[in-house]
Protein backbone atom coordinates (compact mmCIF):
# COMPACT_ATOMS: atom_id res chain seq x y z
CA UNK A 1 0.00 0.00 0.00
CA UNK A 2 1.32 3.42 -0.66
CA UNK A 3 1.75 6.22 1.73
CA UNK A 4 0.16 9.85 1.73
CA UNK A 5 3.27 12.12 1.62
CA UNK A 6 3.18 13.91 4.34
CA UNK A 7 2.14 17.98 4.27
CA UNK A 8 4.73 20.25 3.82
CA UNK A 9 4.60 20.86 7.82
CA UNK A 10 4.59 17.51 8.83
CA UNK A 11 8.01 17.48 6.37
CA UNK A 12 9.42 20.63 8.03
CA UNK A 13 8.59 18.49 11.71
CA UNK A 14 9.84 15.70 10.19
CA UNK A 15 13.00 17.16 9.29
CA UNK A 16 13.84 18.19 12.65
CA UNK A 17 13.07 15.00 13.96
CA UNK A 18 15.49 13.33 11.29
CA UNK A 19 18.06 16.12 12.45
CA UNK A 20 17.62 14.89 16.33
CA UNK A 21 15.63 17.88 17.72
CA UNK A 22 13.71 17.33 20.45
CA UNK A 23 9.86 18.90 20.83
CA UNK A 24 10.42 21.47 22.34
CA UNK A 25 13.17 22.70 20.12
CA UNK A 26 10.95 22.15 17.27
CA UNK A 27 8.15 24.30 18.56
CA UNK A 28 10.23 27.02 19.24
CA UNK A 29 12.01 27.20 15.73
CA UNK A 30 8.52 26.25 13.95
CA UNK A 31 6.57 29.30 16.35
CA UNK A 32 4.06 26.87 17.37
CA UNK A 33 3.44 25.08 20.60
CA UNK A 34 4.81 21.72 21.49
CA UNK A 35 1.49 20.21 21.91
CA UNK A 36 1.12 21.02 18.32
CA UNK A 37 4.47 19.75 17.89
CA UNK A 38 2.83 16.51 19.51
CA UNK A 39 0.02 16.46 17.29
CA UNK A 40 2.18 16.67 14.17
CA UNK A 41 4.16 13.62 15.17
CA UNK A 42 1.09 11.75 15.94
CA UNK A 43 -0.25 12.19 12.84
CA UNK A 44 3.27 11.41 10.76
CA UNK A 45 3.25 8.27 12.64
CA UNK A 46 0.05 6.90 11.16
CA UNK A 47 0.57 8.32 8.32
CA UNK A 48 4.22 6.47 7.63
CA UNK A 49 3.26 3.71 9.83
CA UNK A 50 5.67 3.47 12.43
CA UNK A 51 6.29 3.83 16.19
CA UNK A 52 9.19 5.51 16.87
CA UNK A 53 11.23 8.59 15.94
CA UNK A 54 13.89 6.31 14.57
CA UNK A 55 11.56 4.69 11.90
CA UNK A 56 9.83 7.73 11.09
CA UNK A 57 13.50 9.64 10.87
CA UNK A 58 14.84 6.75 8.71
CA UNK A 59 11.84 6.77 6.55
CA UNK A 60 12.48 10.80 5.92
CA UNK A 61 15.89 9.82 5.08
CA UNK A 62 14.85 7.37 2.21
CA UNK A 63 11.86 9.37 0.67
CA UNK A 64 14.50 12.69 0.64
CA UNK A 65 16.95 10.78 -0.91
CA UNK A 66 14.70 9.17 -3.77
CA UNK A 67 13.19 13.19 -4.23
CA UNK A 68 9.46 11.56 -3.64
CA UNK A 69 8.63 14.26 -1.08
CA UNK A 70 9.31 17.67 -2.12
CA UNK A 71 7.55 20.56 -1.40
CA UNK A 72 5.75 22.32 -4.18
CA UNK A 73 8.82 24.77 -5.04
CA UNK A 74 10.93 21.61 -5.21
CA UNK A 75 13.21 21.69 -2.29
CA UNK A 76 13.02 19.88 0.79
CA UNK A 77 12.74 21.86 3.73
CA UNK A 78 16.37 22.94 5.12
CA UNK A 79 17.59 22.76 9.03
CA UNK A 80 20.13 24.47 10.64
Amino acid sequence: MALDAPTPRQIEVLSLIADGQQNKHIALKLGISENTVEKHISSLYRRLQVHTRVEASAMFRYYQATGIWQQPSGQMPKSD
